[in-house]
């Protein structure tokens, strides 16, 4: 028995109080004293998951559905704590043996009966992920617009629209497997009367005034933020004002 993650842990709670209460996973995040108090790593990881679960909480249940007899009769928390596994395999590339065994741990936190089937509902995911992210399970004729729709997290009328934006369907394809986050650029206010304690600790500024890329949760873990010292912007954004 693996030890559970407490970024796991708080990621499935977050995810469960926001759809009990009706709200967007980020804002309960921010709200939670216990992201504050874990570890910068693992607060960071416990927001990638409970995010990244939320947007794409429909291709998730697609994977999952396939191997559950009964789909509608699991247990919200049960069903919320095979998604972050589930993402994690697809999205995230983790290891099957480590999101197969977190994820019996997380479902085990909140119903110790359904840990045998998390671990067999999560081994046949951990063997099939990848067949189920080519698309290689549908029809050839259909195979690139549910490609793309897994690779997105995106339903499948958005992904058309997507496609068809696209000179070619290969296009779309390689735009979806392009995508990573934009590098947070910091751009110091400009009428403070002394430069902020985290300002002064980051490298030269890439010109005036901007900082780019920092750390975007050590950075909001700073309180650079709420002091009012600096703002996120884009950098070329930045480059053109």
């Amino acid at each position: 028995m693996s030890k559970l993650s407490p970024a796991r842990k708080l990621a499935l709670d977050v995810l469960m109080e926001a759809d009990r209460r009706g709200m967007y996973a980020r804002d309960v995040l921010s709200s939670r004293a216990s992201a504050k108090a874990i570890d910068q790593r693992d607060s960071a990881f416990a927001a990638r998951l409970a995010l990244g679960v939320a947007a794409t909480q429909g291709i998730l249940d697609e994977l999952l559905d396939q191997f559950l007899d009964k789909p509608k009769k699991v247990a919200p928390r049960v069903r919320m704590a095979l998604r972050i596994s589930a993402f994690e395999m697809l999205y995230l590339h983790t290891p099957g043996r480590v999101a197969v065994s977190q994820g019996v741990e997380l479902v085990r936190s909140g119903a110790k009966s359904a840990a045998g089937l998390a671990n067999a509902v999560l081994h046949k995911v951990a063997d099939n992920v990848e067949d189920f992210a080519t698309a290689s399970d549908v029809d050839e004729s259909r195979r690139r617009l549910v490609r793309l729709s897994r690779l997105m997290g995106l339903p499948r009328w958005l992904c058309a629209r997507i496609m068809a934006s696209f000179d070619t369907p290969e296009g779309a394809l390689n735009f979806a497997g392009n995508l990573a986050p934009a590098p947070l650029a910091l751009h110091e206010n400009a009428f403070a009367t002394k430069t902020d304690p985290y300002i002064s600790l980051l490298v030269a500024p890439v010109f005036p005034g901007c900082h780019a890329p920092v750390d975007a949760q050590v950075t909001v873990a700073s309180g650079v933020f709420e002091r009012a010292a600096a703002v996120a912007s884009d950098l070329n954004a930045q480059l053109i004002a």
